[in-house]
């Protein structure tokens, strides 16, 4: 695979089915966690049958975009070095950009429960990136 991959349709449908993939997955695991909640044992085996099916669908989806670029950060991943780079980035920016601006609009719109939430994973961030950070110098 190279650049015509990369500049293909059937690449950007890859990156979807991996984005829609990864969201699939942690739905059933929200939804698994009320059915044994509610304690419905069918439906929960059902639920984690699913989601064990999605993580795979997921880990597939990514390991042929592993030769180019991380879905979501634009970086290039594939060996660990990439990889906590590529996270890094992410984490960047969901720290210092997307969750500030999440918080200030829940809290411009009157939704202060909503905006702790943000600024909660603002600070989950950060503790990330600097986890990741000291990954780096290994």
């Amino acid at each position: 695979m190279d650049n015509k991959f990369e500049a293909s349709q059937t690449f950007e449908n890859l990156k979807k089915a991996f984005e829609d993939e990864a969201k699939l997955y942690f739905r059933y695991k929200f939804f698994l966690s009320v059915s044994e909640y509610e304690g419905l044992g069918k439906i929960s085996k059902t639920l984690r049958d699913f989601s064990e099916g999605s993580l795979d669908n997921v880990n597939g989806s990514l390991d042929f975009l592993r030769n180019f670029k991380d879905p979501s950060s634009q970086v290039p991943i594939g060996n660990s070095s990439q990889n906590i780079a590529s996270i890094l980035q992410t984490e960047i920016e969901q720290a210092n950009e997307i969750y500030p601006e999440m918080a200030k609009i829940a809290r411009d719109e009157g939704f202060s429960d909503v905006a702790s939430w943000f600024d909660t994973l603002e600070k989950l961030k950060r503790h990330h990136v600097s986890r990741l950070k000291e990954n780096q110098s290994e």
